[in-house]
This record gives C-alpha cells, sequence and structure tokens, in this order.
C-alpha cells in the first residue's frame, strides 16, 4: 500500500496539476502522514488507510459501499479525528492553490 504522500502525488499528477502544486499537495499530505504516524493511537493509522484507499480506489464503484461499511465500525472520537485531518489538509492545500494562483498572475 502507497503512503498518503505518495497517493495524493499520484492523484494530482492524474489530475495534470503544475509540478509546483503536486510538490505543494504532496509536501502538505506528507507532513500530515507524519504527524499520524507519530501519534500512537492505532485509530491514526486506520484513519491513513482509509484516506490512501479513497485515493486509491476513486474510480471503484465498490468503493462508496466498502467506505460506508468501514465508517460504521468507528468510534466518534475516529470520526472527529478524520475530519480534523481532513480539515487541516483542505484548509492547507487551499493556502496552496492562492499561492499557485499569485505565483501565475505575478508571471
Amino acid at each position: 500500500m502507497n503512503s498518503f504522500g505518495e497517493s495524493v502525488a499520484r492523484y494530482a499528477r492524474e489530475c495534470e496539476l503544475t509540478g509546483s502544486m503536486i510538490q505543494r499537495a504532496s509536501a502538505i499530505a506528507g507532513f500530515l502522514e507524519e504527524i499520524m504516524k507519530e501519534n500512537p493511537d492505532p485509530r491514526f493509522r486506520k484513519i491513513e488507510s482509509a484516506l490512501v484507499d479513497a485515493l486509491e480506489r476513486e474510480n471503484d464503484t465498490g468503493f462508496l459501499t466498502d467506505f460506508s461499511n468501514q465508517l460504521l465500525n468507528w468510534d466518534l472520537e475516529t470520526i472527529d479525528n478524520a475530519q480534523k485531518i481532513l480539515t487541516i489538509y483542505f484548509h492547507l492545500l487551499n493556502q496552496a492553490e492562492l499561492s499557485e494562483i499569485s505565483a501565475i498572475n505575478r508571471s
């Protein structure tokens, strides 16, 4: 299984993002991946695995069913932690996109 950072980089390349945006998205994912790995709580491994699975199986029609069934077995703290991780990721990604747009406009 790929890491979260590797999966984000692959997905970003498939979406044909600019090289700098691929690097930014991968760096953000790598940063969050390190935080999840450093936390001794096994719930973070579960969250990372689900995020990687989501990126790797994006075109798999059975993914949503599998993912929904998986979430039904998560406790509220795991769901809360996953929500926080995704909120941080997308906030930082949004900031990276704004920076990318500014750099393009300055060119």
